[in-house]
């Protein structure tokens, strides 16, 4: 039951950022700055969108190792207190 929110979780999130990406493909982008550095006018909110979606997919996999290594016990390691 779990694996199918996860698996339509991810899916709703996607079709969202791909929504996102295509709604605004003629738009530019000005005066607009990431990391203190402008970003110049020939670029698009749609790559702009997939950069960050990007960033935040490597971001997930951090976090899902994280929680992965905290909450996992392996039968080597335990602890009597």
């Amino acid at each position: 039951m779990l694996k199918i929110f996860y698996l339509l979780g991810s899916l709703i999130t996607t079709t969202v950022i791909l929504i996102l990406a295509f709604e605004n493909i003629q738009a530019i982008c000005v005066d607009m700055i990431v990391f203190f550095n402008e970003l110049s006018p020939n670029t698009t909110p749609t790559m702009l969108i997939f950069w960050v979606a990007g960033l935040g997919v490597i971001c997930g996999f951090f976090y899902h190792g994280l929680l992965n290594a905290i909450f996992q016990k392996k039968d080597d390691e335990e602890e009597d207190y």
